[in-house]
């Protein structure tokens, strides 16, 4: 099964305008975790942190607003975290950081 997946991904086409076009659909609602994170990092509680991170995804999601923006108008998360932590959550390369050894074990 595992040769047939290997197969699978390497015969797959992949269009990165296509990719990012999606990606700026979530209105950035997909760092939502990062940014939870940093919020706990910086001495939130986890609740806190979850809470105030997911009221920003849902309404961002709901209204179709970026996230970031509301993320940077709060007092709390503008105290807590600087432009560049912010920077760091939104970053998409923290999801690709193990792609290496993931297409090394497929042998890709």
């Amino acid at each position: 099964m595992l040769h047939r997946f290997a197969g699978i991904v390497e015969k797959m086409v992949v269009y990165p305008e296509n990719m990012a076009r999606n990606v700026a659909l979530t209105q950035g609602v997909i760092y939502s975790q990062q940014v939870r994170l940093a919020l706990t990092e910086s001495g939130l509680s986890y609740d806190e942190a979850y809470d105030l991170a997911q009221k920003y995804a849902l309404q961002a999601w709901n209204e179709r607003v970026p996230y970031r923006g509301l993320l940077e108008a709060d007092p709390v998360v503008a105290e807590r975290l600087t432009s560049a932590q912010l920077d760091a959550c939104f970053d998409p390369s923290h999801h690709f950081q193990h792609l290496p050894a993931i297409y090394e074990r497929f042998g890709i």
